[in-house]
């Protein structure tokens, strides 16, 4: 323990003297009102552990001194001549925890004893009441850095099966000892905490509550274990560092609003929607910096009309909890360029499930949307020119028809038969122009089909002669039916056509099979030979006399107005095999998305 001080009232000189020469630290004075006094001034860092009065015939001691909140009473012995049971009511009156009789000539060693021994149980008592072993965080008392005390279960906070004696410091793992020591040194009455991982256990974290004592210097201490604390204290700052990396850096606007409207957080890019890089609302006010917006609405930000109508929007994310998904608004810029936005609004909700808000991201959709207006002029465009061409052609068409009528009456039949098999050739290529620009735009509502039904149904609109139809598989996909059906028509035909040298379709198969994401039509022919395969799909390729070579060219443009890849291979029989990848299955839309 530290040094025993003792407090003497009335004691002789020789007595104070072999108390000194033990060791013990000694201040004499005159009265129980000056040993009170000097009691509290000493207590601050210097705590009197043992207060010892004398009494004889000639001098009756007070030993009562007060006790304070702060301080517990130390112990009073009174030591004299006579025997206790010559003084019992005096020692009684005195406020005495304990009497020592010997002759103050002699040694005063039994004195000596009963300081030295009643000291270390006041010191005991005290680090007792600064140490409970019921507080729900263990404690501990530290002198000169180590354990003096400590809670039973402080073992918990630390990885040692011993710890009283031990400097804390040693507890700690390297990285945490200087800090620990910074605040062991300069640590006063006012409690400071720090967080340390324990020695041997690097998940673990400590938090360590100290704060020195009053009394006698020492450093009084909790420790509890936030291992959990600090795993969710780390998850938050780490939430939190991508979340401001998120808005920082991520190229569409994201913002936060509170349940009136106003923006609480959002992303730098907020103010970067248009080529000026700043918001501008209708009074001319600029705010060119995200902090700029922050408690502001819609209504200090636009123009009145579209503050309106995201106020309105705002308040059914809020009030009703309905979800805005993609919803594409039109404006214009700074600088008055044409500006589409894709917005999504969602609720916020706190801890409790209760909506404070909501969370919305707004992202520039211009150039998809500019590029899918000039998609759909383009298309009108092309069944403009579809129709102009079927229109025009047909109109001499119909001439040269009428004048053929007239040729008939003639023996030049010859010359007649030529005439017509290129008007007919001439009927046939139009017809092909026309189904080649309408059949390969692009598929905007596809439907359910059934593969074989479909097939069936092509079937039955070929003249398909002594062939015969088989299937593999079966096949539910995402399609639009009558081009799927025109796709199978023209595969049919070119196989008949081509399957068999001359025009031979006897015992000819033509099989539809079906896989996972792809569908194949084949036959058991005479196939494609390699040159012919790199050039099937091209537009006016053809091995055949009278065709028109665009078959093959609007199989390959229905396909790609669906997404489907398509390739020309050889079957397993040595005919042509036609494989079509990238299908979208009806039931599960797993896939390739159809555009």
């Amino acid at each position: 323990m530290q040094t025993v001080r003792a407090l003497l009232i009335g004691v002789p000189d020789r007595t104070r003297a072999d108390l000194l020469d033990a060791g013990i630290d000694v201040e004499s004075v005159g009265s129980i009102d000056e040993a009170t006094d000097r009691l509290h001034e000493l207590r601050d860092g210097a705590p009197i552990h043992c207060v010892v009065g004398w009494i004889d015939d000639d001098r009756d001691v007070d030993l009562d001194v007060p006790a304070t909140d702060a301080v517990p009473r130390p112990p009073r012995v009174l030591a004299g001549e006579r025997p206790l049971a010559a003084i019992a009511a005096d020692v009684v009156g005195a406020g005495v925890d304990e009497y020592v009789q010997f002759d103050p000539d002699a040694d005063a060693s039994a004195v000596v004893e009963v300081v030295e021994r009643t000291a270390a149980e006041y010191e005991a008592s005290l680090d007792r009441a600064r140490v409970p072993i019921d507080a729900p965080d263990p404690g501990f008392l530290l002198r000169k850095g180590r354990i003096a005390v400590a809670a039973d279960d402080l073992e918990s906070c630390f990885v040692a099966d011993e710890l009283v004696g031990v400097e804390i410091t040693s507890l700690v793992a390297d990285a945490d000892r200087d800090g620990l020591g910074d605040v062991l040194r300069s640590v006063g009455a006012k409690a400071t905490s720090l967080r340390v991982t324990p020695l041997g256990d690097r998940h673990r974290t400590t938090e360590l509550r100290l704060r020195r004592s009053p009394i006698d210097g020492a450093i009084v201490g909790t420790a509890r274990d936030v291992t959990d604390d600090e795993h969710e204290r780390a998850a938050m700052a780490e939430a939190a560092a991508q979340l401001d990396s998120l808005l920082q850096n991520i190229p569409m606007s994201i913002y936060f609003k509170d349940e009136l409207g106003r923006h609480e957080r959002v992303s730098d890019n907020i103010t970067q929607t248009d080529p000026d890089e700043y918001i501008r609302n209708d009074e001319g006010k600029v705010h060119p910096h995200s902090d700029d917006v922050i408690g502001k609405t819609d209504f200090d930000l636009y123009a009145p009309s579209f503050a309106e109508q995201t106020y309105e929007d705002d308040m059914r994310v809020i009030e009703d909890e309905e979800r805005i998904v993609n919803h594409i608004e039109s404006g214009t810029t700074n600088l008055g360029e044409p500006l589409y936005t894709s917005t999504t609004k969602v609720p916020r909700y706190d801890a409790d499930g209760d909506v404070v808000g909501l969370v919305g991201v707004t992202i520039d959709v211009t150039e998809r949307v500019t590029q899918r207006e000039e998609l759909e002029r383009q298309n009108e465009r092309l069944n403009e020119f579809a129709e102009v061409l079927t229109h025009d052609l047909r109109n001499p068409l119909n001439v040269a028809n009428g004048y053929l009528d007239v040729l008939e009456a003639t023996d030049d039949q010859t010359a007649i038969e030529e005439v017509a098999n290129a008007l007919a050739r001439m009927e046939s290529l139009i017809e092909e122009i026309r189904a080649f620009v309408l059949e390969g735009r692009l598929v905007e509502e596809p439907e359910a089909v059934d593969l074989r039904a479909v097939a069936r149904e092509a079937w039955t609109t070929v003249e398909t002669g002594e062939t015969s139809l088989e299937f593999d598989g079966d096949l539910q996909l995402s399609a639009d039916r009558a081009r799927l059906r025109r796709l199978l028509e023209n595969l049919f035909r070119n196989a008949i056509e081509h399957g068999r040298p001359g025009t031979a379709t006897e015992g000819l198969t033509i099989t539809v099979t079906s896989g996972d994401h792809e569908f194949a039509v084949e036959d058991d022919g005479v196939g494609i030979s390699p040159d012919e395969a790199e050039r099937v799909f091209e537009r006016g390729f053809t091995t055949s006399g009278d065709g028109t070579g665009f078959g093959l060219a609007i199989v390959e443009s229905i396909a790609e107005a669906h997404g489907w890849s398509i390739s020309a291979t050889e079957s397993d029989a040595g005919g042509a095999r036609f494989v079509f990848s990238d299908v979208v299955h009806a039931d599960t839309g797993i896939g390739r998305t159809i555009a």
